[in-house]
């Protein structure tokens, strides 16, 4: 499981919409493009603010309790599914068919 900001990448939609609003941080500023920097102001809270929320649930979706209890979900998924373990068709079969 992997978390991120929403990152305004120069070129998109999405940067052209935020420029014409006046929410870019910094015009064309591809350091800011990690997916883990805030490149956007965001509409109803600070940076600060929504820097601080991404850290809180990184914080509690990386607990060693969280973490546990998707392995154990995942575990369970595994032996219920119908499909697990068998052999995919080879393609030529799925398309013959």
């Amino acid at each position: 499981m992997q978390i991120t900001f929403l990152t305004a990448f120069p070129g998109t939609p999405l940067y052209e919409r935020l420029s014409r609003e006046g929410r870019l941080l910094r015009e064309r500023a591809w350091e800011l493009c990690t997916l883990f920097d805030i490149n956007i102001a965001p509409k109803k809270m600070s940076v600060e603010q929504l820097q601080s929320g991404f850290l809180a649930l990184a914080k509690r979706l990386y607990s060693a309790e969280e973490t546990q209890e998707r392995r154990r979900n995942f575990k369970t998924m595994l032996k219920t599914s119908p499909h697990f373990g068998s052999r995919v068709q080879p393609r030529e079969t799925l398309l013959a068919a």
